[in-house]
């Protein structure tokens, strides 16, 4: 009679765990699916700019929080893979010494939610870095350039994304460090916006007080052109391109649209060039690098400012052996880069063959920077928010 007792509590109690783990299961898939529709409606309350900087974080804590889990599901979908072939080798060969042995519901399980959880705790700590502007500088030699250039300061900055920014303190410091550079000319290469031109209103003035002696030019980035918006018609599309041009021309940037300028000093000049967006296939093509360089000697020394590094292998090396530096953005470095001494690594470089640092092809050298905001994910992860000075010096042969 004891033992009867026994095993009818022992059933019981394997029936309350069975309920208590399907009723955690279920309750899980619930909140999972929620919070997918709740981050759904947030980014759908961006886009009509009516969402609250509490619900614009908690979207993107949410999305943070199912990469990891992504990246967990598939870590463990991976090692059960591996696990049932070591099952398959060990029935096949069945050769006791050379079993292998795996516990999914342990070894795999914990490898997956360590790395998920390392993932989201990463770009939770880089939602941080948003504000952290750094400044790198480069100096670079070049045989063509002439004397009166000799030392030149460039500042390159690009992909602001200044929809995204919502903190005026931070970003006004951000500014500061530009122009404490105090360089000879100061260039944008590209992504002002997200999509609309009004989001530059409430930082025209700040953006304004960037000046150099040479200038401060600037380019079109895939994002510009209110492509990824949705507009009542062709005609109101227009009208916010126009607009976030005028917005540049005001704030005293001359925006180069597939045209060059000669920057002087005293009988010396080199030349400017800027193109519109020139993507890939997956991006827009408005670049006409052709006109850029119309009536241009191959004598000259030529700076290119092309927003996306994909038209540098595509058309500047090969058929322009004279446009002797490329300045482009893009692609943010990923927002997600891993740095080993010299060594630099990001899901984008799969992307892109030329993604973040500078490149030689020959005498030609290219520069892509990390940017200057953030787009998609809020944060970066191993990759600060970026201002790059440039020192530019003649090449003298010894």
């Amino acid at each position: 009679m004891e033992g009867m007792i026994h095993n009818y509590l022992y059933e019981i109690q394997i029936i309350r765990t069975s309920l208590f783990w399907h009723f955690l299961y279920r309750t899980y898939w619930l909140v999972a699916i929620s919070s997918l529709f709740i981050l759904g409606w947030n980014i759908y309350n961006i886009k009509q700019e009516n969402q609250s900087v509490f619900a614009y974080f908690a979207s993107h804590v949410t999305f943070i929080i199912y990469i990891g889990k992504i990246f967990s599901l598939l870590i463990i979908w991976i090692l059960e893979l591996i696990n049932v072939f070591c099952v398959c080798c060990n029935f096949l060969i069945r050769i006791h010494s050379l079993h292998i042995s795996l516990n999914p519901s342990i070894v795999f399980f914990q490898i997956g939610i360590l790395i998920g959880l390392f993932i989201s705790v990463s770009m939770i700590i880089g939602m941080i870095n948003k504000y952290r502007f750094q400044v790198v500088t480069h100096t670079l030699f070049f045989e063509k350039l002439p004397v009166a250039f000799e030392g030149i300061k460039i500042v390159i900055f690009g992909d602001a994304h200044i929809g995204n920014f919502k903190n005026r303190d931070k970003l006004v410091a951000g500014v500061k460090k530009i122009r404490e550079q105090n360089a000879d000319i100061i260039c944008f290469v590209g992504d002002l916006v997200i999509v609309q031109a009004n989001e530059m209103l409430v930082w025209k003035d700040l953006f304004a007080t960037l000046k150099a002696p040479l200038g401060v030019y600037s380019i079109l980035g895939n994002h510009d052109y209110g492509d990824y918006g949705h507009w009542a018609n062709q005609a109101e599309k227009d009208d916010n391109l126009q607009e976030l041009k005028n917005i540049q021309a005001d704030m005293g940037w001359h925006l180069l649209l597939n045209e060059s300028v000669v920057l002087k000093k005293g009988d010396a000049h080199i030349n400017l060039l800027g193109v519109e967006q020139w993507g890939d296939k997956y991006f827009q093509r408005y670049g006409q690098l052709n006109r850029a360089y119309e009536g241009i000697p191959d004598t000259d020394f030529n700076i290119l400012l092309s927003h996306d590094p994909s038209h540098w292998d595509a058309e500047v090396v090969p058929k322009y052996p004279h446009i002797d530096l490329t300045f482009a953005g893009h692609t943010h470095a990923g927002q997600y880069m891993f740095s080993f001494g010299k060594y630099k690594w990001s899901y984008i470089q799969w992307i892109y063959k030329r993604w973040y640092g500078l490149y030689e092809v020959g005498k030609q050298k290219l520069f892509v920077t990390a940017g200057f905001g953030v787009s998609g994910f809020q944060g970066r992860v191993g990759c600060k928010a970026e201002i790059a000075t440039f020192i530019l010096k003649r090449k003298v042969d010894v």
